[in-house]
């Protein structure tokens, strides 16, 4: 009489073997998930929203936009859509993904401005396009006399924020 393996032997190796493929695969996934992000090497800054319908709110909203473009645009190994490509989008706060994606950028730059009691009250925010992962935001309220300056800390404050993600 030959040795047979028990009954229930085959269940636990089919299981076994399952495992055995499986496993490798979660632990790739897992590795490339907290992989490094590739660095913001391009980005696209869309046009500011403009709340409420203020006159002074959309000539700022369009002249911010176009002056952090210019900016950005000037630092080294970083490429930015130019305000040709992004006024389409004009009005839309749309999936930065899908964005990312129409203009071949790594990063977009969205914000809205509004104009309340004599003061500008600006938000904005960078999201990672390959992802959808907001890497910055920060909300600002300046008087009218102090937009020059804002623009200046906003630029700041994305470069910050892209050479360490």
């Amino acid at each position: 009489m030959a040795n047979r393996a028990p009954s229930n032997w085959k269940p636990w190796f089919w299981v076994a073997a399952l495992a055995m493929m499986i496993l490798p695969g979660i632990a790739s996934l897992l590795y490339l998930r907290s992989a490094p992000h590739k660095p913001i090497d391009s980005m696209a800054v869309l046009p500011f929203a403009s709340a409420g319908g203020e006159p002074d709110a959309k000539r700022l909203s369009e002249s911010i936009s176009d002056n952090l473009i210019t900016r950005l645009s000037q630092l080294p190994n970083l490429t930015v859509a130019s305000r040709h490509a992004v006024v389409g989008y004009k009005g839309q706060q749309g999936d930065a993904r899908v964005i990312g994606r129409e203009l071949g950028v790594r990063a977009v730059v969205q914000g809205s401005i509004e104009k309340r009691e004599g003061a500008f009250y600006l938000s904005a925010k960078l999201v990672d396009a390959g992802s959808g992962d907001l890497i910055w935001s920060q909300q600002y309220k300046v008087r009218a006399e102090e937009v020059a300056h804002l623009q200046d800390e906003i630029v700041k404050d994305i470069t910050d924020h892209i050479r360490f993600h």
